[in-house]
């Protein structure tokens, strides 16, 4: 290893490092192999949080972000440490600008194929809602842990809220109920919500968003391998009435909880956090 003039380094630059790029304060501190495994373990955590399904389980969910958090401080303190104990130092081999930017790309290169396509490659994935078209079981600023392999093994069924690609332009994230299976027929008359002759209990509607859709009659059959969405929200949603049918292969996840909520008008909603949706 061939060491060159003296440089100095300053702890509030090895912080900013290790906070955006997991160990690049490390590097920056002289310490390579310590750069290497914190980039190395933030990833393996990161990896058996999401395939143990333990982010599936609310206590689970805040227990790993919390442990992720605690990583995450725990890289910056050391990298802090670190350039402090060395803040006068030979010029190593490997503190170029260029090996920096490498270290830098190579750590956000790892994270982004990771959370680029969570819902496939991790089996999560979370979203914030924009509408009221699910309410009262979602509202806007709600945010959701959502399931990406619930239907690897199993088929949706009939009360499942998941997140699908719009069938229209196939790129735009809906939220909806799943309340028609394929080959059933969906009846919507002034009594309510018919599936194949029988009245749909619907303890999750509420009344008042509920008066105008009764008027708008009609009779549907699901066709195979698509599925017939509605909004709780009924007077204020445009689903599988308006658009028609969400295929199978459209449907992108399973919504599990609510792991955040706050609104323009009501702040924080701590009463929402860790709710299970049904």
């Amino acid at each position: 290893m061939t060491q060159e003039t003296q440089i100095s380094r300053y702890w509030i630059v090895a912080a900013i490092l290790s906070f955006y790029f997991p160990g690049l304060g490390f590097l920056y501190a002289g310490k390579a192999r310590l750069a290497i495994a914190s980039l190395v373990a933030t990833i393996i955590a990161f990896l058996v949080l999401s395939w143990s399904r333990i982010l599936m389980t609310v206590p689970g969910f805040y227990a790993g972000y919390a442990l992720m958090i605690i990583l995450l401080i725990g890289i910056v303190a050391g990298s802090v440490v670190a350039a402090h104990r060395n803040r006068n130092m030979l010029r190593l081999w490997f503190q170029r600008w260029y090996w920096y930017l490498l270290f830098a790309l190579l750590a956000l290169g790892s994270l982004w194929s990771l959370l680029s396509d969570r819902a496939e490659a991790l089996g999560w994935e979370t979203f914030r809602i924009p509408s009221g078209a699910m309410a009262p079981t979602l509202l806007v600023g709600d945010n959701i842990q959502t399931d990406g392999w619930a239907f690897r093994s199993s088929l949706p069924e009939r009360g499942d809220i998941v997140v699908f690609r719009y069938p229209k332009d196939g790129k735009t994230m809906y939220v909806k109920r799943i309340i028609g299976l394929p080959g059933e027929t969906i009846e919507y008359s002034q009594k309510g919500l018919y599936v194949s002759g029988e009245l749909l209990d619907e303890p999750y509607v509420s009344e008042q968003n509920n008066q105008r859709s009764l008027n708008s009659l009609f009779q549907v059959t699901v066709p195979e391998a698509h599925y017939f969405v509605l909004g709780d929200n009924r007077d204020s949603s445009r689903d599988s009435r308006h658009w028609g049918f969400v295929p199978k292969e459209n449907i992108h996840a399973e919504v599990k909880f609510i792991f955040y909520s706050s609104g323009r008008v009501d702040g924080l909603r701590a009463d929402r956090f860790g709710k299970r949706l049904q």
